[in-house]
């Protein structure tokens, strides 16, 4: 809870910063840290932090609920890599089209929707390395 305080104290308050993506990358960094590198080194997508989320016990459900899709949502907007986000946006506006698979289409259509407001003015999100460096400076003033 320390590290979540420090990180929130230390993002400006004309700055969106939503507290469970901080705290999912908490737990990240503290449960798999070869995931939390490899999401501060720009390696790792939503895709990746999805599939370790559902592993969890309780994690699909997570995933599949409207907490799952917010997050799911931040990390595709923090993903400092505007060409595999691109894809990722992409795909998922193939995906609002496809009246086949009227589930995914509806995920689709909610992260879209989720997307589009993260663009809105004032409302930004930060990138990624912003928020890990915010993190990492945390875990130093608690170790």
């Amino acid at each position: 809870m320390t590290r979540l305080r420090v990180v929130m104290d230390q993002t400006p308050a004309d700055q969106h910063l939503d507290p469970a993506l901080v705290a999912v990358l908490i737990v990240i960094r503290s449960d798999d840290p070869l995931l939390y590198a490899m999401l501060c080194q720009g390696a790792a997508t939503a895709k990746d932090v999805m599939n370790y989320l559902s592993s969890l016990p309780g994690g699909k459900k997570i995933v599949t609920d409207h907490m799952g899709m917010l997050i799911e949502a931040y990390f595709l907007a923090t993903d400092e890599n505007e060409d595999r986000k691109d894809t990722a946006v992409n795909a998922l506006v193939e995906a609002a089209q496809d009246e086949k698979n009227p589930d995914f289409q509806q995920h689709a259509l909610e992260l879209l929707e989720m997307l589009q407001h993260f663009e809105k003015p004032r409302r930004g999100v930060p990138r990624l390395s912003q928020i890990t460096g915010k993190i990492d400076l945390a875990a130093g003033l608690g170790e």
